[in-house]
């Protein structure tokens, strides 16, 4: 496939991204809010899982591409301190979420046995989390070392 030519100079080119940046971070939360709000109102999943679908694509695809390319966050780096935070705010998310599911579902009925599964959920998202963080912690660390070493071989020569 042949490359089109680039009419954007340097400056045009950053402001581009800047561009394509803000509009896919806006895209991501807005997916992630209608999702929430489709669940929140009751949607069967066969009207949600066309964006939810969209939705993993997106997450995984940004994930993959971010380690291949060894980067972890501009602000946050790829330690257990950060992973755990993020799994305990996705946790605690998790299961405030499922409480009120499970309370409107119940007309509140088995308030107690919905603060034990929501807990039960936020925790196993917690694990989940943590494990899937650290995985992708390692991959990125790994990535980010096999770059600096072609990068010091490129110095060498």
């Amino acid at each position: 496939m042949k490359r089109m030519k680039n009419n954007l100079d340097e400056r045009q080119e950053q402001e581009l991204l800047h561009i394509e940046h803000i509009g896919v971070w806006f895209c991501f939360w807005a997916l992630f809010a209608a999702l929430v709000i489709q669940l929140l109102m009751g949607a069967p999943w066969s009207q949600i899982a066309g964006e939810w679908v969209i939705f993993m694509v997106l997450s995984l695809g940004t994930a993959i591409a971010c380690i291949r390319r060894g980067i972890w966050d501009r602000h946050l780096k790829p330690d257990l301190k950060t992973n755990v935070a993020a799994s305990a705010v996705g946790g605690l998310a998790v299961t405030v979420f499922m409480f009120g599911m499970m309370l409107r579902n119940t007309d509140g009925e088995f308030f107690g046995i919905s603060i034990v599964l929501a807990v039960g959920t936020g925790l196993i998202t917690f694990a989940m989390c943590l494990v899937l963080l650290t995985i992708f912690a390692r991959l990125t660390k790994k990535r980010q070392q096999k770059l600096d070493n072609m990068d010091c071989e490129d110095d060498d020569e």
